[in-house]
């Protein structure tokens, strides 16, 4: 019962004190939940496979981008059967995008700056020149397709009752991502 006085108290607020904005703050490990639902990823390159698990989204302060880090595996394809040969990390940067009608938040323009794959033997040199252009437009495809945050059913309670609320802002503040939301 005290819930719905305090929603409708602050629902007046919004009617009556000309209030129009609400902030929305989102955490690094609301965003590794979500981000890790769609891991590992395997995809597969000419006789390689590339095998990324344990996505780590680091906020960066005072900006709308972020970094991410994800282990990866390198194999080959030797009649259907994966050798491995290396392993190691790749990292990327990415802005946001919001998509206000569903609430969800993606990656948005990501790249890949760093891909570090340890103990690859010196004859597949080369071709790990080409996997590294290959997990830039594959990894990073992939990464923009799923949304890394989806409001929870408490934020958009809120949108519901007022109205639809448009993104105003977006920043990392105090280690948090911080949606501005305003009509």
């Amino acid at each position: 019962m005290k819930r719905i006085i305090l929603l409708f108290m602050f629902v007046s607020a919004f009617f009556f004190g000309g209030c129009a904005q609400i902030k929305i703050n989102v955490t690094d490990k609301q965003i590794n939940e979500k981000l890790s639902e769609n891991f590992p990823l395997k995809k597969t390159f000419l006789v390689f496979e590339l095998a990324c698990n344990n996505p780590q989204i680091i906020l960066t302060e005072g900006t709308e981008k972020v970094t991410i880090s994800v282990d990866a595996k390198v194999g080959v394809n030797m009649m259907n059967n994966i050798m491995p040969i290396g392993d190691g990390t790749i990292q990327a940067t990415s802005g946001l995008k919001f998509n206000t009608d569903t609430g969800e938040l993606f990656l948005n323009d990501c790249q890949v700056d760093k891909l570090d794959i340890k103990n690859i033997p010196a004859q597949y040199t080369e071709q790990i020149t080409e996997l590294t252009k290959f997990t830039n437009t594959t990894l990073t495809g992939l990464l923009s397709q799923h949304p890394i945050y989806v409001l929870e059913s408490k934020d958009r309670d809120v949108d519901t009752i007022i109205g639809k609320f448009k993104l105003q802002d977006m920043q990392i503040q105090n280690g948090k991502l911080v949606l501005t939301m305003g009509k």
